[in-house]
């Protein structure tokens, strides 16, 4: 058994110094390399490219110049293009939780990256084909996030905060109610505003929303609730200034009838009493 033992630790002893001298070795052919082979292979090359360059004629040295001063402004060029390209970029999503996921986690994203005042603007204008669902019947993770998010936002403070503005289309006393507890919800909030039209069976279309300066998403209706079911994340200065203009026009419209059911300074109860009447008539001259 000692003997074993001692062959076992030899073997042991013979290893680990295979291993010491594998890497002085190695370090040794590096060595060998760089002051013998390499070494004076560079400085003889650049000692001949000197020599040249101190002949060159007045054209060349003049082309040379021109490409040192060039190279900087190219390099230049390339990146801001570059970094310009990765800034522009279209993403459909094409289920529901996903899109009000990719929606939170932009959120959030603006929210760390991007100092100031940023603003967040949403445009529900959904189509009338009837009531809809206020409320899911079932649990939905994502849509709850994203109303935690919203609300989060809303309530912002500080030079970091956000300017929140809401547009809906509303012609339907369930709807009302809806955006009536969202608003409740932040009684204090100081950048905060919700306006409203009341037409009934409008046209489906895209619905917008702006988060921050660079980023923009365009969904369509979800047929079962005031959601959405799909949509497309566009990132990019220039998207986000063309509806930003799309949703300032339709903020100010002069017709139809625009309600203001909340101002910076908090809700305006006489004009929610007045979009109030406006479904009731609608629903009477229906009836």
């Amino acid at each position: 058994m000692p003997e074993m033992i001692g062959k076992l630790s030899f073997a042991k002893f013979v290893k680990q110094l295979a291993i010491e001298l594998r890497g002085h070795a190695l370090w040794d052919v590096i060595k060998y390399l760089i002051f013998v082979i390499f070494g004076p292979t560079v400085i003889a090359s650049f000692y001949a490219l000197w020599r040249e360059l101190r002949h060159l004629s007045v054209d060349w040295r003049i082309l040379g110049g021109l490409f040192a001063v060039s190279l900087p402004a190219f390099v230049a060029f390339i990146s801001a293009l570059l970094y310009f390209a990765n800034k522009t970029s279209a993403t459909l999503h094409q289920d529901r939780e996903e899109i009000y996921d990719v929606v939170v986690e932009t959120i959030r994203q603006v929210r760390m990256s991007q100092r100031g005042q940023k603003p967040l603007l949403l445009v529900a204008l959904h189509g009338e084909s009837g009531p809809k669902r206020t409320s899911p019947l079932t649990s939905y993770p994502s849509l709850t996030s994203f109303d935690v998010e919203l609300r989060d936002c809303v309530n912002s403070s500080g030079p970091d905060r956000w300017y929140v503005r809401e547009l809906y289309n509303i012609a339907d006393e369930g709807r009302l109610r809806m955006v009536l507890d969202r608003i409740r919800q932040a009684p204090t909030a100081e950048y905060y505003e919700v306006r409203a039209y009341c037409i009934p069976d409008p046209i489906a279309q895209f619905q917008p929303l702006v988060i921050g300066s660079e980023d923009l998403f365009l969904a369509v209706d979800d047929p079962t609730y005031y959601r959405v079911s799909a949509g497309m994340h566009i990132r990019g200065n220039g998207f986000v200034l063309l509806a930003t203009q799309h949703f300032e026009q339709l903020w100010n419209a002069q017709h139809p009838r625009l309600f203001r059911l909340r101002d910076a300074t908090g809700e305006n109860t006489s004009e929610i009493q007045l979009l109030s009447a406006a479904i009731a008539q609608l629903h009477a001259k229906r009836e």
